[in-house]
């Protein structure tokens, strides 16, 4: 008894190197003449990435001079005095997290961006405007 294979798989162009391996399975009969097809695919996927929340750098070298190391405890202790109790664990952490973060912003003070090419001057940004109005 002879029996053809007449059971085929259709991928587009784009999909065809995801296909590992093809078989025809001859143990469970779908129909007559035709055999269930096994198809391996190694399918990549897509990670998406979250948005990127900038890290706060604070500039810690305002808190070695006295003055200023002594106007951030002062309100900080104000503002958490000022505080009322809540019976959440939660609700407390968060209360603390933003008067530590108000307190920093008004008397420490974030850190400006360290420039890692110290090179690019005026000079630069005007040799290239130069040249793009050539």
């Amino acid at each position: 008894m002879t029996l053809n294979q007449n059971d085929h798989v259709l991928v587009n162009k784009r999909k065809k190197k995801l296909i590992q391996d093809v078989r025809t399975l001859r143990g469970p009969k779908c129909d007559k003449d035709h055999f269930l097809v096994k198809v391996i695919i190694k399918q990549k996927l897509i990670t998406t990435r979250n948005k990127f929340t900038e890290k706060l750098r604070w500039n810690t070298s305002n808190l070695k001079t006295p003055k200023i190391r002594g106007a951030y405890s002062k309100r900080l202790n104000e503002r958490l005095n000022t505080q009322e109790e809540t019976y959440s664990v939660e609700q407390d952490w968060q209360n603390i997290k933003n008067v530590m973060l108000e307190a920093a912003k008004d008397t420490i003070q974030i850190q400006a961006r360290i420039t890692h090419n110290e090179w690019w001057d005026d000079e630069c940004k005007e040799a290239i405007k130069e040249k793009n109005i050539a």
